[in-house]
């Protein structure tokens, strides 16, 4: 029930529970969004710092998606 309040909480708990999960054995997901990006970023420092290099030369006033690394 989309109306429920208490109902949403419990949903988006188990959504990122099970993304935790997933994460610990290893998933990997290449378009991170929500509460997976912060979870994907924190595991993938190499990655992310590349990420933010490319993004600052192509996108130095951060204009585009801005406050987003992607």
């Amino acid at each position: 029930n989309s109306a429920d309040a208490n109902e949403k909480a419990n949903i988006a708990n188990l959504y990122k529970e099970a993304a935790a999960a997933l994460i610990s054995e290893g998933a990997y997901f290449t378009r991170p969004y929500g509460v997976l990006a912060p979870m994907m970023y924190e595991r993938a420092g190499s990655y992310t710092s590349l990420l933010k290099r490319v993004k600052k030369i192509f996108d130095p006033n951060n204009i585009m998606n801005p406050g987003n690394l992607c």
